[in-house]
């Protein structure tokens, strides 16, 4: 169980240096990434269907750096949860700490943002970044009901 901790440990730290880094990129470099993602997206798509998806095309470039936060901030709530978990902590407490933790590095997050070349910061992103924690709760909270119904089923 330790090393599972640990694990975890490690992995909620990368997830946090992670965000860091993106928050401390220039507007300029952010920019160039965020194109160079969606572009790689309309090739993919374009590619699997022989043509293109446009207006799934467009709503994906419009929206490509509020997925980026939401998937960030869901994969940062995983590891939480997930490690809250192994410390025993209850499952509701446990979805409402992870997503009030996403929450507070959300806005700390967008307050060192501000002081990056070519930033500002965003409260929409507070809240892509707090839906993505609270979708991964609702998950994991769904997720491991089955896992114990399931485990129930089997003995």
């Amino acid at each position: 169980m330790t090393k599972y901790r640990i694990l975890l440990w490690i992995l909620i730290v990368v997830m946090l240096s992670v965000i860091f880094a993106f928050s401390s990129q220039s507007g300029e470099d952010s920019v160039a990434l965020s194109t160079a993602v969606a572009e790689e997206q309309q090739h993919i798509t374009s590619q699997l269907a022989e043509g293109g998806i446009t207006e799934i095309d467009d709503f994906i470039y419009a929206h490509i750096r509020s997925m980026a936060h939401c998937i960030l901030y869901f994969l940062l709530s995983v590891f939480i949860f997930i490690q809250c978990r192994l410390y025993g902590i209850k499952p509701l407490y446990t979805f409402v700490l992870a997503v009030f933790c996403c929450f507070l590095y959300g806005l700390s997050d967008e307050f060192h943002q501000k002081f990056a070349e070519g930033r500002t910061s965003c409260m929409e992103d507070v809240l892509a970044d707090t839906l993505g924690a609270c979708v991964s709760g609702v998950l994991s909270l769904i997720f491991e009901k089955l896992f114990i119904l399931f485990k129930g089923v089997r003995k």
